[in-house]
């Protein structure tokens, strides 16, 4: 059974609910902190360097990934990532993938039929995009259906939690945005119906109550006013009479 890890408490407003465990916070604990500067060669590096080939900016995958359909595809990728230099040349350091939009509401909640990308912050960055994308045609998937483009997004305050998948995989372990960093984007986005479903169905995990309530949380994760009063007043009418 997939499960996330326990986590600590922090100092971000419970709205109601107990702090989940939260042991992979924002940027701060990137994984790849004590493996050193060589193990970690910067994309823009690597593209100088003709290493690796351009990744599109954003999905270009039509597919939609259900939840069986992502294990699936993680399998494929799992496999495909036995030839990476960096992770065959280390074999107890694993590719991490913290998944972030509607692929962690989908593994977490199971509340949207699917989503048509997955998108993650990845170490390494270099090679992982690839080959994703080499596996894209025998899955049945366009390039892009996993991609890196939502880490500029991401709130100052961004926690992850620590996934246990149903399936076993050897190279890539993964950890969820937890439901606090997901509602913050999900609001900063806000794109319309799809977006609002997955509002009102974080608000309710976090037992929110009001659409002031959940503007002063994406204020908060963001650490600036991301919510302005036109951003509010749509907010308002998504929420309204659903939380």
């Amino acid at each position: 059974m997939s499960s996330c890890s326990p986590s600590n408490s922090d100092n971000r407003p419970s709205y109601g609910v107990p702090a989940a465990a939260r042991p992979m916070a924002g940027p701060s604990a990137s994984p790849w902190r004590d493996l050193g500067e060589a193990a970690h060669t910067s994309r823009n590096e690597a593209l100088i360097d003709g290493l690796v080939g351009p990744v599109v900016e954003s999905a270009h995958n039509v597919t939609m990934l259900d939840r069986p359909r992502i294990w699936k595809s993680f399998l494929a990728l799992d496999a495909a990532l036995i030839a990476h230099p960096f992770l065959s040349a280390n074999p107890s350091v694993k590719a991490s993938l913290r998944i972030v939009g509607g692929a962690a509401i989908i593994l977490r909640h199971g509340s949207r039929i699917g989503t048509t990308d997955i998108d993650a912050t990845i170490w390494p960055e270099r090679g992982i995009l690839e080959a994703a994308d080499s596996i894209a045609h025998s899955q049945g998937l366009g390039l892009g259906w996993l991609n890196d483009a939502a880490k500029r997004f991401l709130p100052e305050k961004a926690e992850f939690v620590t996934f246990e998948p149903p399936v076993r995989l050897e190279r890539i372990s993964l950890a969820l945005a937890d439901d606090q960093t997901l509602l913050a984007m999900k609001c900063h986005a806000l794109r319309g119906a799809k977006d609002s479903d997955d509002i009102v169905v974080l608000a309710r995990s976090l037992q929110m109550r009001s659409a002031f309530q959940i503007r002063e949380h994406t204020n908060y994760m963001y650490g600036r006013d991301i919510i302005d009063n036109d951003a509010a007043a749509i907010l308002e009418g998504v929420v309204h009479g659903r939380i």
